[in-house]
């Protein structure tokens, strides 16, 4: 496989989850930034191995790859979470939210883009475009959260966002 992407199946159960890999050489059409494979295990390890509560990801010093920024344990709280997200730089996270609906605990893969107000214009742009892309390779999230300031993520207004994409 040179340059390109593949879909593959893992047993979890007795349910057939689709795995996404990535050849280290695919780059975004839009901004030529390649995705690390590093973050497609990671994200298929908080996926289906359930070794983290979240994986945020970063452009690295080059600006020309997505890379794993920090990890969170899976005893890791959404406030956790939120204070890991730095004040003036972009990421992208995806947090594994757990909540009750009618007595039962749910979860749904958060996809969050973290671009606060104060951050440079170009790494506003470089992640808007390189957005789609990545999050693309990442199958299975359930519920897209696009953030500039702390209260577009806070725990009540997300809520409210996963409650419109759940089936009772």
């Amino acid at each position: 496989m040179s340059g390109g992407n593949s879909s593959s199946k893992i047993r979890v159960g007795s349910i057939l989850q689709p795995v996404y890999t990535i050849s280290e050489h695919s780059k975004t059409k839009e901004t030529g930034i390649s995705t690390n494979d590093d973050c497609i295990e990671a994200y298929n390890d908080l996926k289906l191995n359930k070794k983290y509560r979240y994986v945020i990801f970063k452009l690295n010093d080059n600006d020309d790859e997505i890379v794993i920024d920090q990890t969170g344990d899976i005893n890791a709280t959404y406030d956790d979470f939120t204070a890991c997200l730095p004040s003036n730089e972009c990421r992208y996270a995806v947090f594994d939210y757990e909540f009750d609906v009618e007595g039962q605990t749910r979860n749904k893969l958060l996809f969050v883009a973290w671009s606060p107000d104060n951050s440079r214009v170009r790494y506003k742009m470089l992640y808007s475009t390189t957005k789609s892309s990545f999050k693309k390779k990442l199958i299975g999230i359930g519920v897209e959260i696009q953030a500039t300031d702390s209260s577009e993520i806070d725990r009540e207004e997300v809520n409210d966002k996963v409650m419109k994409n759940v089936r009772k």
